[in-house]
C-alpha cells in the first residue's frame, strides 16, 4: 500500500526525519483534505502561536522551572516564595515558540530560560526578597531543555496518530491526491475535532537563549 498517508507514518517512525519536515508533510495533507482545524494547529507549531490570536495554546506546552532574580551583584539567584501556591503559580508558565525555534534552543547548548512579561515583573519587582532592599530588577524562569524536547516528540505523536487515524478510515492519498470517497470519510467527528483535546489555558511567554533577556506584554 502506497500514497502520502502511509509515507507520513514511514516519515514519523523514522528517527531521521525531524519534526519539522513532518509537520510541513502533514500541512498538505490537511490542506488537501480540506482539514481546517488540524491545518491552523500545524501552522501554530511551524511559525509560532503568536500568528492566529484565535488559537489556544496547547497544554502540552507548559514547561516547569525555576524563578531567578538578577542581582547585579551576585548574578542569578532563586526568587524565594512564602507559599507553595505562590511558587507554583510563577514557576510554570506557556511557550509560544514556533518548532524551528525550540530546535534552535536545544541545539545552542545555552542555559533556557523566559523572560516573564512587564507587569508581572512589576509585581515581583514589588513583592519579592528584592523589594525590600530596594531593588528592582528582570526575572526569568529557568527549565532543562528535556521540556523542549518533550514539546517537539509530543507534536510528533500527534501526527503520527492523526496519520494513523487517517488510514483506519480509509484515508490514503495515492500519487499525493485524495478521492472524493476520502475527502468524504475525512469530515467524520473523530477526524475534524482530532485537536480538540490539545488545548489548555493561556499564559503569556517567549524563550530566551544565553544571557539575552526581553519582556512579552
Amino acid at each position: 500500500m502506497s500514497g502520502i498517508v502511509i509515507e507520513l507514518q514511514r516519515d514519523a517512525l523514522n528517527q531521521d526525519i525531524d519534526t519539522i519536515a513532518l509537520l510541513r508533510k502533514a500541512y498538505l495533507v490537511a490542506r488537501k483534505l480540506k482539514l481546517t482545524e488540524f491545518g491552523e494547529w500545524i501552522d501554530c507549531e511551524l511559525n509560532g502561536y503568536r500568528t492566529k490570536k484565535t488559537i489556544p495554546i496547547p497544554e502540552y506546552r507548559t514547561v516547569f522551572g525555576q524563578l531567578k532574580a538578577w542581582n547585579p551583584y551576585k548574578g542569578w539567584m532563586p526568587v524565594l516564595f512564602e507559599d507553595s501556591e505562590s511558587e507554583d503559580s510563577f514557576s510554570k508558565r506557556n511557550l509560544w515558540d514556533s518548532i524551528p525555534s525550540l530546535y534552535t534552543a536545544l541545539r545552542s547548548g545555552k542555559e533556557i530560560y523566559m523572560a516573564l512579561p512587564s507587569e508581572v515583573t512589576g509585581y515581583l519587582n514589588r513583592h519579592s526578597q528584592f523589594s525590600a532592599i530596594g531593588l528592582g530588577t528582570n526575572y526569568s524562569l529557568f527549565f532543562n531543555s528535556n521540556a523542549i524536547q518533550a514539546i517537539i516528540e509530543t507534536v510528533h505523536n500527534h501526527i503520527l496518530e492523526w496519520a494513523i487515524l487517517l488510514e483506519e478510515n480509509n484515508i490514503i492519498g495515492e500519487g499525493l491526491v485524495f478521492s472524493t470517497e476520502e475527502k468524504q470519510n475525512a469530515k467524520q467527528t473523530q477526524i475534524i475535532h482530532y485537536t480538540n483535546n490539545f488545548f489548555g489555558d493561556v499564559n503569556n511567554s517567549q524563550i530566551q537563549q544565553g544571557t539575552v533577556l526581553s519582556e512579552q506584554s
